[in-house]
């Protein structure tokens, strides 16, 4: 139950905080208690080095599908509070944690990391999940923000999502553009239109406004599942942003959908 409830946690954050690298090589991670204490306690070391804070930290390992999850406590700069204990003021100190996620998947040498308000952070993360779990003695300096999803087919309208029949997936829709002018800085431009009596209502409107140069930095999509058994179809609607950051957890149906990104050019892999 309780790495069911962490599960759902991890894919409802928000989808901003995560950073990506899909360049690891494909090593089996290694889950045993030594590996996971070594990996807490090299976490808690960079945190208390660096910023005076962490001087403990427990990690919580799970397996679902073909990835591993690791849910990281380090712990907080402690907190000082008045309370009432039995009708008198008293002064009570407290020491909360904060929470970073790794996700790792071995057939995508890929790592997820969930660090809010810690991504500076990241790549030194990234080094200690590769020494203490994949027993790496090096990793190469890597590129946070590399590209991983390509956007930039979605300009076409007649861009045509790759999928599998066995996903149950009946239709795709386009709901929201946000075009990047590739000359001058900072200039966006976000289309949106309702696509319930127009699925290419968002394609209407891009080549009514007949933008100048631009790159897709930002997409929001509606997948329509097949209705089953009288019930009503499912569906899912999703954001993904360049360079990395995408709305879908690693489970269900959000997981076919990865697949049919990944099949479809969108998400690349390694």
């Amino acid at each position: 139950m309780a790495g069911a409830a962490l599960f759902l946690h991890a894919d409802n954050v928000s989808c901003s905080y995560w950073k990506k690298r899909n360049d690891f090589p494909p090593v089996p991670p290694d889950v045993e208690d030594r590996a996971i204490k070594a990996f807490a306690d090299s976490i808690s070391a960079y945190f208390n080095k660096t910023e005076g804070r962490g001087r403990n930290c427990k990690v919580e390992p799970y397996r679902r599908h073909n990835k591993e999850y690791f849910f990281a406590y380090p712990e907080d700069f402690g907190l000082s509070a008045v309370e009432w204990v039995n009708n008198a003021l008293k002064n009570r100190a407290s020491h909360p944690a904060f929470e970073i996620i790794f996700v790792y998947c071995e057939s995508e040498g890929s790592l997820d990391i969930y660090a809010p308000k810690n991504t500076k952070a990241v790549p030194e993360l990234q080094k200690i999940f590769a020494k203490t779990i994949l027993n790496l003695d090096s990793l190469k300096d890597g590129t946070i923000d590399k590209r991983v999803y390509n956007l930039d087919p979605l300009a076409d309208a007649e861009f045509k999502f790759q999928v599998e029949p066995e996903s149950g997936i009946e239709q795709i829709e386009v709901t929201q553009l946000r075009l990047t002018l590739k000359h001058g800085s900072k200039r966006r431009i976000v289309l949106e239109a309702d696509t319930k009596n127009n699925t290419q209502a968002v394609y209407d409107l891009l080549e009514k406004l007949s933008p100048p140069a631009y790159s897709i930095t930002q997409t929001r999509v509606k997948v329509i599942f097949e209705a089953k058994l009288g019930k009503r179809a499912k569906t899912r609607t999703f954001n993904i942003t360049y360079p990395n950051s995408c709305a879908l957890g690693y489970d269900g149906d959000d997981l076919k959908i990865r697949k049919m990104l990944a099949k479809s050019g969108i998400e690349p892999q390694p």
